[in-house]
C-alpha cells in the first residue's frame, strides 16, 4: 500500500490486497482510496473520518454497503463509488448523508433501484452511468427534489413509468443516451427546470413531443429519425442546441426549423442530406452538416444567416459553389470545406466574407484556382490546403495578395502547389505575415537560401517529411545556421543530407502542432 497526504488535508492510498483502515492524519478533508479489496463496506471502516468532505473509493470491488456505513459522515459533500461491483441498494445504504450534495455510482452493477435515496436531503448530482438498471419505477428518485443533474447512460433501460420523475422537480440536466428505450411517448416531467435532455442512442424513429418545452439542449444523435416535418419540433420553442447527427436524416422539411428564434448551434453530422436544409432559422451561429450527400452550395442556401459564424461542410460531394451562394454570411469566422469534390474555384465566391478567420480547402481534388478567388478575404489568418493531390494544379501568382492577415499556413503534402509556392518570389513576397508555416511532405528537396528572409515574423516551421539531399554541403549549409540560431521552432527532427551523409540532424528542436486559438 502507497499512502500519500498534503498539507491541505488531501489523502490518497493506493493497494493492492485486503483494505484495514490504515493511520491517517486528523483533520483530513478528503480522501481517495483505490486498488483495495473492500467487498463490504460498514462504518467499521469509515468510522475514523468523522469531519470528511470528500471521499472517492474506486476499484476496490465493493458489493454491499451496509446501512451504518456512513452513519458518522454527516459533513460529506462528494461520494464517489465509481467502478466497483455494488448490484443493490437499500433504502438505508444512505442513512447519515445529509448533506451529500454530489453521487457517483458509475460503472458499478446495479440492477435495480428501490428508494436508495430517501436519507440524501441535500443531493444536487447523480451519477448512475453505467450500470444495468432496466426500469425506471416512481420510487426510484423518491426524496431528490434537489437533484438538478441526473445521468442515467449505458444502462439497459427499457421501460420507464409515467410518475418516475415526479420527485425530480429541480431537474435540469437529464442523460438517458444509450439505453434501449425506443419510446418516450409517456414521460412527463411535472413542471421541471429541465434545460438540458440527452436521448442520443435509443432507437426513436420520431422527435419525442412529451418532454418539457423549457429545453434548450436536446440531443438525438444515433436514432432512427428519417424525417423531420413541420411542427415536429414546435414544442421545444426555447432550443439553442440541436444535435441530430447519424440519424440517416434525409428529409428535413421547410420551415421545420426556421421558427427557432433562438436556435444558434445545429448539429446534422453524417446524415443522408442531399442540400443545405431550407429556412434555416435566422440566429444560427454553427451549423455541422458534415458527411452528408450535398452535391452544391446554391444561391439562397444562406438567405437569412447573416449572424452565422461557423459552417462546417466536410466530407460532402460538393463538386459546385455558385456565385452567390455565400454572399449573406458576412459574419463567418470559419468555412470547413474539407475532402470535398471542388475542382475549380472561380470568380469570387469567398468575396463577401470579410470576417472570415479560418478557410479550410483541404483534400480537394482542385485543378484551379482563379486569380480572384481570394478577395475580400482580408480578415483570414488560418488558411489549410493540404492534401491536394492532383498532378497539375493552376496558381496565379497573386493568389494570397487579398490574404492581408494571414498567420498561419498549412499546405502538408500538397506537393504540385507547394513547389510553385516555394520558386515564386512574388508568392513568398505576399506571405510576409506568417507565423507558421506547414510544407512536411512534399517531396521538397532544396529551398532556395533567400527562403527565410520571406518570413520576418515566422515562429513555427514544419519540414519534416521531405528529403534535403542537395548537391553540396554548401548549397544547404545556410539550413544549418537557420535552424541554429534563429528564433523560429522547427517542427520535429530531419536530416539535411549530402549524398549518403547526414550533415545536421535537427533533433533538439521540437515543436507540437498549434492551431490558432486567437
Amino acid at each position: 500500500m502507497t499512502l500519500e497526504t498534503d498539507k491541505a488535508g488531501y489523502a490518497t492510498c493506493v493497494g493492492d490486497d485486503q483494505w484495514a483502515p490504515p493511520t491517517l492524519p486528523t483533520g483530513l478533508t478528503r480522501v481517495e482510496l483505490r486498488g483495495f479489496l473492500v467487498p463490504e463496506l460498514g462504518s467499521a471502516q469509515l468510522h475514523h473520518l468523522p469531519g470528511l468532505r470528500e471521499l472517492q473509493l474506486n476499484q476496490c470491488n465493493v458489493t454491499r454497503l451496509y446501512d451504518d456505513a456512513f452513519a458518522t459522515m454527516a459533513d460529506l459533500d462528494r461520494l464517489d463509488l465509481s467502478e466497483n461491483r455494488l448490484m443493490v441498494l437499500g433504502p438505508d445504504s444512505f442513512r447519515g448523508l445529509r448533506s451529500l450534495r454530489h453521487l457517483d455510482l458509475s460503472a458499478n452493477r446495479l440492477a435495480n433501484l428501490t428508494q436508495p435515496f430517501t436519507h440524501l436531503p441535500a443531493l444536487q448530482h447523480l451519477n448512475l452511468r453505467d450500470n444495468a438498471l432496466t426500469s425506471l419505477t416512481q420510487d426510484t428518485f423518491q426524496g431528490l427534489d434537489r437533484v438538478q443533474y441526473v445521468n442515467l447512460d449505458a444502462n439497459k433501460i427499457l421501460n420507464v413509468e409515467v410518475a418516475a420523475f415526479q420527485h425530480l422537480t429541480s431537474l435540469a440536466h437529464l442523460i438517458l443516451s444509450n439505453n434501449p428505450l425506443s419510446s418516450l411517448a409517456t414521460l412527463d416531467f411535472f413542471g421541471s427546470r429541465l434545460q438540458y435532455i440527452d436521448v442520443s442512442n435509443i432507437g426513436i424513429s420520431r422527435v419525442p413531443q412529451a418532454l418539457t418545452q423549457f429545453v434548450r439542449d436536446l440531443r438525438l444523435a444515433k436514432n432512427s429519425i428519417r424525417e423531420i416535418q413541420r411542427g415536429d419540433l414546435d414544442s421545444y420553442p426555447y432550443l439553442g442546441l440541436l444535435v441530430l447527427d447519424d440519424n440517416g436524416l434525409e428529409v428535413l422539411e421547410e420551415d421545420a426549423l426556421g421558427r427557432h428564434e433562438y436556435l444558434a448551434r445545429l448539429w446534422l453530422n453524417g446524415n443522408k442530406l442531399k442540400n443545405i436544409p431550407l429556412s434555416l432559422p435566422p440566429a444560427l451561429h454553427a451549423l455541422y452538416v458534415e458527411e452528408n450527400l450535398i452535391t452544391g452550395l446554391h444561391e439562397g442556401d444562406f438567405r437569412v444567416q447573416s449572424k452565422l459564424e461557423q459552417l462546417f461542410l466536410q466530407r460532402n460531394h460538393i463538386a459546385i459553389i455558385a456565385p452567390s451562394a455565400l454572399s449573406e454570411l458576412t459574419s463567418l469566422h470559419t468555412l470547413d470545406l474539407k475532402a470535398n469534390r471542388l475542382t475549380n474555384l472561380t470568380g469570387r465566391v469567398f468575396s463577401r466574407l470579410a470576417s472570415l478567420v479560418k478557410l479550410d480547402l483541404s483534400q480537394n481534388p482542385i485543378l484551379t484556382l482563379d486569380a480572384d478567388v481570394m478577395t475580400g478575404l482580408t480578415s483570414v489568418r488560418v488558411l489549410q490546403m493540404s492534401r491536394i493531390h492532383s498532378s497539375s494544379v493552376e496558381i496565379p501568382d497573386t493568389l494570397f495578395d487579398p490574404l492581408k492577415g494571414l498567420q498561419i499556413l498549412e499546405m502538408y503534402g500538397s506537393p504540385q502547389i507547394v513547389v510553385q509556392l516555394v520558386n515564386t518570389t512574388r508568392m513568398l513576397h505576399s506571405l510576409r505575415g506568417i507565423r507558421e508555416l506547414n510544407i512536411m511532405h512534399n517531396d521538397l528537396s532544396v529551398l532556395r537560401p533567400d527562403f527565410p528572409s520571406f518570413f520576418p515574423k515566422l515562429q513555427v516551421a514544419k519540414l519534416s517529411g521531405n528529403t534535403w539531399d542537395c548537391g553540396s554541403p554548401g548549397k544547404v549549409m545556410w539550413m544549418k545556421r537557420w535552424m541554429t540560431h534563429s528564433p523560429v521552432h522547427f517542427y520535429r527532427s530531419y536530416n539535411i543530407r549530402y549524398g549518403d551523409n547526414v550533415i545536421f540532424t535537427d533533433d533538439l528542436k521540437l515543436q507540437s502542432d498549434r492551431m490558432y486559438a486567437g
